[in-house]
């Protein structure tokens, strides 16, 4: 959510809008309404271009790619403070257009900190919470004339999670600030840079310091220092990691879309999770812990809540362990006083910085057992969290989680398995598991046949999408695809639910849209009759069944499997159909509107 990129080089460069617009591109898969850049050339002299749009639209407007100078940066701003337009928009600047800079994430107390600086003078040109930070820092900075000095003052007086990045025109660098917001060093040959998110630098450096919390650090284009904000005195040292991602991994290849890429490659990256799971650093004590002990969570948000959901169904199948899935944010009103340390809540997210579980993570953290699963093993979630499980799918650019999804659902499956073996309750054999990835590609090759299913839901405002016992989860999931990216409202139901209501909704032609499962395919040849005979459209996707494809409008047969296996194979299907329902509409299912990749807010 938002997103900045900055770079300091020893002398003029031509080409540095160039390389600023290129890593705006670059992190315009984390959602964003407004772009802007600043740059800074030798002699102070500041060239300050945004407003609301896409930054592709907004280069051929403002010329982005033509700005050159010493150093510069460029921020991608989803709104939280501040309506999407010029004003709100990144870089900002300070009273004296002298001190510019840009930040991601959220200072929650700008309220009272803007009403605090109107009534001392300073003249704020918007509403955004960006444009007080650099308002903060004016005082200490001009009595100083020290940004690394300025930096510490005006983190007393922030809340929030937040990084940020600043310069003044009369220097020759950066100062950055991670508070709660992910945060990289880039390392380069003549240049140093700060960003958001690593895919903004893989084509310039692969040498990289994860930064921490409460990090500050001061660079130039050829060294750097490290501090603790709030102890200026005394640098310290952060490791230089080289990392063995390749730039190509982050374009779209053949694919005209990243979303489509990131769909096939969730066979092979299954493959890749389920070699990896077995000799991952803490796989082993993961699962102890989980066996052992008094209370289970699984706590997530969004896509992650919904694997979760779908794990503690595997888990109460499998491992015969009650679990208790959660969202967030409702983790913290139900039970963040009523865990200890004989629990064990396991957190689950992509990017590892999601806000509302990193929000978990600070509540419990010195109370109860923490394990995370995530995909990027240098987030915050993964650094603080006493056990971590890596889910091995390389960078996911589009908005629209697919492969991660499916990966996070394999790992939380691995787990129940190792654990109902040790019962003797196992019934998935280890030939079936492995022989996933093969299973997930026979989907995909038949991802013609969803072309009808697309034609029955597209031109439909809305439609229903119903599951029962573990198709439930997959249905929520699949939902929440379509409405992400197509527009269209689904609703996902637990199958059993749809007659106590919201069946009132059916008439002639509504398409209501099935997932099944083995066991529960008599249950829900009921609720399947319960749409046709009120002349609804049955679409069903499901295992080989003469009887339930002949109760279907239409049928999507998937590969004859284990029945745990089914909720994973199905997933697979429904993205398809979400994907081409966007294009089929005409929308970019890669940057949905109004959301992002990474919540980095409450």
């Amino acid at each position: 959510m938002c997103g900045f990129f900055a770079i300091s080089f020893s002398s003029q460069r031509a080409d540095l809008g160039k390389i600023l617009y290129r890593a705006g591109t670059r992190l315009a898969y984390r959602g964003y309404d407004t772009a802007g850049v600043a740059t800074i050339s030798e002699g102070g002299r500041l060239d300050l271009r945004k407003d609301a749009g896409e930054v592709e639209e907004l280069n051929e407007k403002l010329g982005f790619s033509e700005m050159t100078g010493q150093r510069g940066i460029i921020q991608l701003r989803w709104a939280t403070f501040g309506f999407p337009n010029h004003q709100n928009s990144q870089p900002h600047h300070d009273c004296r257009r002298f001190l510019v800079g840009a930040h991601n994430g959220n200072i929650i107390n700008t309220r009272s900190l803007r009403d605090e600086l109107s009534s001392n003078g300073h003249i704020l040109l918007g509403e955004n919470d960006g444009e007080v930070i650099l308002h903060l820092l004016e005082e200490p900075f001009y009595r100083s004339r020290n940004l690394v000095y300025a930096a510490k003052e005006a983190a007393a007086r922030m809340k929030g999670a937040y990084a940020y990045v600043t310069t003044s025109l009369d220097g020759d660098g950066f100062v950055s600030v991670k508070n709660g917001s992910s945060l990289f060093l880039g390392v380069g040959d003549g240049f140093r840079c700060v960003c958001s998110d690593l895919v903004a630098i893989l084509d310039l450096t692969r040498n990289v310091i994860q930064l921490q919390d409460e990090d500050l650090v001061h660079f130039t284009s050829d060294s750097h220092r490290i501090y603790n904000i709030r102890n200026i005195d005394d640098p310290i040292e952060r490791e230089t990691q080289t990392l063995s991602i390749t730039p190509e991994e982050i374009t779209k290849g053949d694919y005209p879309h990243f979303m489509l890429k990131e769909i096939h490659e969730i066979p092979s990256k299954a493959q890749e999770l389920i070699r990896y799971l077995p000799k991952a650093e803490h796989t082993s004590t993961v699962i102890e812990k989980l066996a052992s002990a008094r209370r289970v969570f699984f706590v997530g948000a969004g896509s992650s809540h919904f694997a979760g959901l779908l794990g503690s169904f595997y888990f109460g199948r499998l491992a015969k362990i009650p679990v208790t899935p959660s969202f967030g944010s409702e983790f913290l009103e139900k039970y963040k006083d009523c865990v200890d340390e004989r629990d064990v809540v396991l957190l689950i997210s992509q990017s590892g910085e999601t806000k509302d579980i990193k929000n978990v993570l600070d509540a419990i953290q010195n109370r109860t057992q923490i394990i995370s699963l995530v995909n990027n093993i240098g987030s915050t979630l993964a650094m603080r969290s006493s056990y971590v499980l890596p889910i091995a799918s390389d960078l996911e650019i589009a908005v629209p989680a697919t492969k991660t999804y499916v990966n996070q659902v394999i790992a939380l499956l691995y787990l129940a398995l190792k654990i109902a073996q040790t019962k003797g309750t196992n019934g998935l054999s280890a030939r079936e598991f492995l022989a996933l990835p093969d299973m997930l590609q026979t989907v995909l090759d038949d991802e013609e046949k969803i072309a009808p299913f697309v034609d029955s839901l597209i031109n439909w405002p809305d439609a229903y999408y119903l599951g029962y016992g573990m198709s439930y989860p997959v249905v929520l999931e699949g939902a929440l695809k379509m409405k992400e990216i197509t527009y269209l409202h689904v609703e996902g139901m637990y199958s059993g639910e749809f007659k106590h209501g919201s069946i009132s909704r059916l008439e002639k032609g509504y398409p209501v849209l099935f997932v099944v499962s083995a066991p529960e395919k008599y249950y829900v040849l009921s609720h399947v009759n319960e749409v046709r005979t009120r002349k609804g459209r049955v679409l069903t996707i499901g295992p080989p069944d003469e009887e339930l494809e002949a109760e279907s409008d239409l049928y999507f047969k998937l590969p004859q499997a284990h029945p745990v296996l089914m909720p994973i194979l199905s997933t697979v299907p429904l993205y398809m159909i979400a994907y081409r329902t966007a294009v089929g509409r005409g929308f970019n299912p890669d940057r949905p509107r109004n959301i992002s990749k990474t919540i980095t807010v409450d």
